[in-house]
């Protein structure tokens, strides 16, 4: 689940192609991307989407989305995202299984909860944002430092190290399939 206000007011600067749907404009291109990519990265294949709703205010493209996938693994997931929410940030990714429940709370770090600690110990502190009155500096805190871990991959790969799991090209076209079946899925709503 996030909730932004990227685009809650209307007159926010975004590229000319945000609002239309035919230049790949919309939140679920925008954000959704990657939220697929984490959901797969994390927990394998997606076997199906079976319900997708894309919200729109106006006849534009997208602004909100909500999906259900089921797991070639039998595991179920929902997705809900929003470009339109007033108010400060949120967002949390929460995976519950049969011994515990870990979690990415974006102002708190990361959680895990399970019989022998209920109410969850952190595990890592989310980094500290630097307040600014900035509109560049808006998503500092959300890409500085997957930024910088990037670029620290880069520089080992160069070096003739392991870059990690990176995403491939076939990753992406998985990605988009997955993106087509969720507006396929909510045509049908």
């Amino acid at each position: 689940m996030q909730h932004i206000s990227l685009v809650a007011d209307r007159s926010s600067p975004v590229p000319s192609w945000w609002y239309d749907a035919d230049r790949g404009g919309g939140w679920l291109l925008a954000s959704g991307s990657h939220v697929v990519d984490q959901v797969r990265h994390w927990l394998g294949e997606v076997g199906s989407v079976s319900a997708a709703s894309l919200l729109h205010r106006g006849d534009d493209a997208d602004d909100s989305f909500t999906a259900h996938l089921t797991m070639t693994s039998g595991c179920e997931v929902t997705l809900v995202q929003s470009a339109t929410a007033w108010g400060p940030p949120s967002g949390v990714t929460r995976v519950v299984g049969d011994t515990g429940t870990v979690w990415i709370d974006g102002n708190a770090g990361v959680w895990l909860a399970d019989a022998d600690h209920p109410d969850g110990r952190r595990l890592r502190e989310a980094p500290p944002a630097e307040p600014s009155d900035d509109p560049r500096h808006r998503f500092t805190h959300l890409e500085l430092g997957p930024f910088t871990d990037l670029c620290r991959r880069f520089s080992a790969a160069i070096a003739g190290g392991h870059s990690g799991d990176a995403a491939t090209f076939a990753d992406g076209v998985a990605n988009q399939r997955v993106l087509d079946d969720m507006r396929a899925a909510s045509r049908r709503q």
